[in-house]
């Protein structure tokens, strides 16, 4: 990609998704084949008044020879000076952005049981870090094309050709296509952002107490949802209101089902790259609220350990919907990566359910939160349901139903 669209893609991760304020730190987390884009954003938010910004390099080759050759005990070590830099990046309120570039399937040879008992032991040491930066800070997931990941997209190009394809198609997934108006890239993506958002609010002013989903491929589904909880769509703000973009692209309106409440079949529409590994043609079956009985063609034991993982993997934090008019979708590919598939279709979440939904949040414990119906996990992993057949209809307080979408797309006042 040349200079000037990397450096205009940078300006808009940090004003339009970071929103880097005069002073503020700045942490980008990033693979190693990715330099170019980091010294660009790392030149744009000094530019926006950073104070300092560090660097946290990755390469996915690496962690899969740790995976293959590390002891167990060693992986799940977590070194002291590791938590502490957590704890003050917590504490400080440091910016995150995380930059995506690795392959789906760059892991697919690492067990997954290892992986998840990994994690299990793990997350006990993170957990408190995790809790009490929790809506405090601002944070970014973004995507950069690599010749890897470009490679699944599209495997009957050149990697030369194939990457610089998938940069153009991220590019557009974040509106930094040319406007007429002259606005700038930030603009347009704030605009695109507020449109989600008053979505969000008509959904929440329904007071909807369900919704149910079907669709002629086996989806049948109903899921119960908290009192009060908000629908979201577009930006969040931090408890102290500073703007922020979780995920860029973005076309969902979410929000967080009630624990314990979900009854019924979804069947996957779209192929979840889990781990590195990817799980194909799958099913899921919930029974007052727990996932109880699943299927897949491919990936079967990835999805056995993501449901394994703990208590509340087996229940759902999400529920989003998203139009097949969305124009990730209409980019007529599979980008075999969550945060561009996801936008892309319907999808549901198993794991931790999002606190800064629910009413008052700022002022509730986490037995609180719990007590009101919001799902708790170490994971959070989202996988699509979305189809051209697929109806979403909302339950009213007095029971009567309200159409949501119909054949995968917005009607009545949402379209």
């Amino acid at each position: 990609m040349d200079t000037s669209r990397l450096d205009t893609y940078a300006e808009l991760l940090v004003h339009g998704g970071l929103h880097i304020r005069r002073g503020q730190k700045l942490v980008i987390r990033s693979s190693t084949g990715q330099a170019p884009l980091v010294r660009a954003v790392a030149a744009a938010a000094y530019a926006a008044g950073a104070a300092t910004i560090r660097i946290d390099w990755n390469d996915q080759a690496i962690e899969r020879l740790a995976w293959l050759h590390e002891s167990e005990d060693r992986l799940a070590e977590i070194e002291p000076w590791w938590l502490a830099r957590q704890a003050q990046d917590a504490d400080q309120a440091t910016a995150i952005l995380y930059l995506n570039d690795s392959d789906p399937e760059g892991l697919a040879d690492v067990d997954s049981q290892l992986m998840m008992r990994v994690r299990q032991r793990r997350f006990p040491v993170i957990k408190p870090i995790i809790e009490r930066s929790e809506n405090r800070y601002v944070w970014v997931i973004a995507a950069a094309a690599s010749p890897a990941w470009a490679g699944r997209v599209y495997p009957d190009l050149t990697p030369e050709a194939a990457t610089a394809r998938l940069w153009e198609r991220i590019l557009e997934s974040v509106h930094m296509q040319p406007d007429d108006d002259g606005a700038t890239a930030a603009a347009r993506w704030n605009r695109h952002q507020a449109r989600l958002a008053e979505r969000g609010r008509r959904l929440t002013a329904l007071g909807l107490v369900e919704v149910r989903y079907r669709s002629a491929n086996g989806t049948d589904f109903r899921s119960g949802l908290i009192p009060g909880a908000l629908w979201m769509g577009g930006g969040e703000t931090t408890l102290d209101g500073k703007p922020f973009s979780p995920n860029m692209p973005t076309e969902e309106i979410f929000t967080s089902p009630r624990r314990g409440d979900a009854d019924g079949w979804l069947v996957a529409t779209k192929p979840l790259s889990l781990s590195g590994q990817l799980v194909d043609d799958f099913r899921i079956r919930f029974a007052d609220g727990r996932a109880v009985e699943w299927t897949a063609g491919s990936g079967q034991d990835a999805l056995d350990a993501l449901i394994a993982l703990d208590e509340g993997a087996a229940f759902l934090g999400e529920l989003a919907l998203v139009p097949q008019s969305s124009p990730i979708q209409q980019a007529g590919i599979l980008f075999h990566n969550t945060l561009f598939d996801e936008n892309a279709s319907c999808h549901v979440a198993l794991g931790r359910g999002f606190s800064n939904l629910l009413p008052n949040h700022e002022k509730l414990s986490k037995e609180e939160q719990t007590a009101l119906g919001l799902n708790d996990s170490m994971t959070h992993v989202d996988f699509m349901i979305g189809s051209s057949d697929l109806a979403v209809d909302g339950v009213l307080p007095d029971g009567s139903l309200i159409p949501i979408l119909r054949d995968g797309e917005w009607v009545g006042d949402f379209a």
